[in-house]
């Protein structure tokens, strides 16, 4: 190294010169001593020769105010340095002349990035100048600040290197409005601990991030350090986050369009809404995001029962339209079914007949009275016998025939049993079984009834039981009014004096006798039949005999079903149906 004085035009500054800026102040003082006292040799430069010029490594004030004092050329100690050695020298030599803690940050950080390669870390830095490591990392922390806010904070140089290390603490994103407010409210470094601090309360997630301004929270967090904002935000995005995973990311659900009555699927982000959502209504709080994902709940809730109720409604208009149709169907089937079915088989076995398709029941099952006794007629003493139908023997148990009328039997259709005491009180019992609903005991009372002239030891019957029952507790449909017309405009009760047949009425066979002595007269079936069914409704006889029910069923409109197991009643009904005119259904 030797001493030279070198022309002013031949020196540059370095490039990496660690000041800030140069201080106007000791510029002006040096210049002022220079022109009073000169350049002294012990006030000489320290460069490196480099392309042709010398480099300062050391002297920067001195250089300007020698420019200032207007002199041609100072004294230089010139030295051979390496770019390294060269950007080294520029902190070493300016020990003495103090510079800032930034301006050390400053070239802290630049000699990390330069000569990294070169081994120079911010350990071997703080090695080779002499400084903890600590205070290095601390310093280099300062002058990033410094370094991403400089152009975009106005003021920045009045805060320090402490309150840059401390904002250095906080993201990166968030140093330019730190800076910013701590220039223009002059925060203490302890002040602007606490706002950092507050400040890094708060993150909100990407998941967020539509609903909430990060950044705006935290200046909002920093500059209320009295009411902990950044405590209360935290809690509330803790909240917002935990409601938004709580909710599937999409639902499919229907929406009803009342104009067109048609329902419309869509998809539903529910995330999406319940951010939205959180943003139009400015909620701030934990219960405020609660509220909302309820809201939301409570939406799709609503979706799902008008969707049910749409469609529990459409399935009942369908259901009413296949009734109404099944219906109609049915009345044709019933305008058809007008002419008389006879089934010349027993009624245990009535599987011809659909379940619950029946809406009147009148069965006149036999007695079990043909038992060998006799009565007198005309003076004579003639056998009661009715035939092998009749017999005890032959009677079948009512509960057999009775289920099968229960199952074919419409819920609420009636059901009228005709007998005596020979066998009433077993078909009663029978009923309860089978799980009809006994109406009442109808009392038949026969006014033009014979008399009982072959004992004189009990009172001569003149009537039948007639046990009206339901299947259910209430009948589908029973004619009061029609009824109490016909009772000169009283109540119709049950006691029913209907003459038994007439003579005239009495289907005989070749020898004159009756083919049925159990003929019914048709004036009690036309009271059964117009109390308990419509024209139109379907009436079944289990027992036809002669075909009575059957023919006032036709004649008053109703369709019928009747079954005879005696095979030589054929001819009987199909005679006695032939005659008959079909009545209006």
């Amino acid at each position: 190294m030797k001493l030279e004085s070198i022309p002013l035009d031949k020196i540059q500054p370095h490039p990496d010169n660690p000041r800030l800026f140069l201080r106007e102040d000791v510029v002006e003082a040096l210049a002022r001593q220079i022109e009073e006292q000169g350049f002294a040799d012990y006030h000489a430069l320290l460069v490196r020769p480099l392309n042709g010029f010398y480099q300062v490594a050391a002297g920067h004030h001195r250089l300007e105010a020698a420019k200032r004092a207007g002199l041609e050329k100072v004294p230089c100690w010139v030295k051979e340095m390496t770019d390294e050695e060269a950007f080294m020298e520029l902190v070493l030599s300016n020990q003495q002349s103090e510079l800032t803690p930034l301006e050390r940050g400053k070239h802290a950080w630049e000699a990390v990035q330069k000569y990294n390669r070169n081994g120079i870390t911010t350990s071997e830095y703080a090695k080779r100048v002499g400084v903890a490591h600590n205070t290095i990392s601390v310093l280099i922390a300062a002058y990033e600040v410094y370094r991403e806010c400089v152009t975009r904070v106005t003021h920045l140089d009045f805060l320090q290197a402490t309150h840059l290390r401390v904002i250095s603490g906080a993201e990166r994103q968030d140093w330019p409005w730190l800076c910013e407010m701590a220039v223009t409210n002059e925060l203490s470094t302890r002040v602007l601990e606490e706002a950092v601090a507050e400040a890094k309360k708060i993150t909100v997630p990407p998941e967020l991030s539509e609903w909430l301004d990060q950044t705006e929270l935290r200046k909002q967090a920093a500059a209320d350090l009295q009411r902990k904002t950044g405590d209360r935000w935290a809690g509330v995005i803790a909240k917002a986050l935990e409601c938004w995973k709580q909710l599937p990311e999409k639902a499919e659900t229907w929406k009803i369009d009342e104009k067109t009555d048609s329902a419309v699927k869509e998809t539903l982000l529910l995330r999406r809404i319940f951010i939205q959502k959180l943003k139009e209504k400015e909620i701030s709080t934990q219960s405020g995001c609660e509220k909302v994902k309820l809201e939301i709940i409570n939406d799709l809730e609503a979706r799902a029962r008008a969707y049910a109720a749409w469609q529990a409604r459409k399935v009942s208009e369908a259901e009413a339209e296949r009734q109404r149709l099944e219906e109609e169907r049915r009345r044709l089937e019933r305008a058809a079914l007008l002419e008389p079915k006879v089934y010349y088989k027993s009624c245990l076995d009535m599987s011809e007949v659909s379940d619950e398709s029946i809406d009147l029941i009148f069965a006149d099952p036999p007695y079990g009275i043909s038992d060998g006794g006799v009565t007198v007629k005309s003076g004579k003493l003639v056998s009661v016998d009715k035939g092998e139908w009749d017999r005890p023997e032959n009677v079948p148990d009512p509960e057999s025939w009775l289920k099968e009328c229960y199952r074919v039997l419409k819920p609420g259709g009636s059901i009228y049993i005709s007998g005596t005491m020979h066998n009433i009180f077993d078909v009663a019992a029978a009923l309860r079984r089978t799980g009809f609903t006994i109406q009442n005991d109808i009392i038949w009372h026969k006014k033009n009834a014979p008399p009982l002239m072959a004992r004189q030891d009990m009172y001569a019957p003149s009537h039948e039981t007639i046990i009206f029952a339901t299947k259910g507790a209430r009948p589908n449909f029973f004619d009061y009014e029609g009824l109490k017309e016909a009772n000169s405009g009283r109540q119709m009760t049950d006691v029913w004096e209907i003459p038994a047949r007439s003579g005239s009425e009495t289907i005989k066979g070749p020898d004159g006798m009756p083919v049925n002595p159990a003929q019914k007269p048709e004036a009690l079936l036309e009271r059964i039949i117009s109390a308990s069914s419509r024209p139109g409704d379907i009436v079944l006889d289990p027992f036809a005999g002669t075909g009575t029910t059957l023919a006032v069923a036709k004649r008053m409109g109703r369709p019928s079903i009747g079954y005879e197991i005696d095979q030589r009643m054929r001819s009987v009904i199909e005679a006695r149906l032939d005659s008959v005119e079909a009545g209006a259904v």
